[in-house]
């Protein structure tokens, strides 16, 4: 019952409290998610570059031109997506849950 006539007579800082917290909640989900993203992104960016290396390991008679590799690189981007109507975003998530 205490409490009550707290809130009652607090009722704007009790409000502003609340607020708070839930902002505070709010900050803590998204930084979260930006670390779960930044650990996806690092994670990837390190198979990307061994897949970039890859192509330069070739005989020492073979020549490499830039429309090669960016042909491989391109072909390894677009294999887990598929083809046909399929929706963009689900095509990135499918291209995401493949790597």
């Amino acid at each position: 019952m205490n409490w009550i006539n707290w809130v009652l007579r607090n009722w704007f800082e009790f409000g502003i409290l609340l607020t708070q917290c839930v902002l505070l909640g709010i900050v803590i989900w998204y930084g979260s998610k930006i670390l779960r993203f930044l650990q996806v992104f690092f994670q990837y960016q390190s198979e990307f570059r061994e897949r970039l290396s890859a192509p330069l390991d070739v005989m020492p008679g073979e020549r490499i031109t830039i429309d090669s590799v960016w042909q491989d690189v391109k072909g390894w981007l677009l294999a887990p997506m598929g083809s046909g109507g399929v929706d963009p975003l689900r095509s990135i998530m499918k291209w995401f849950q493949a790597r």
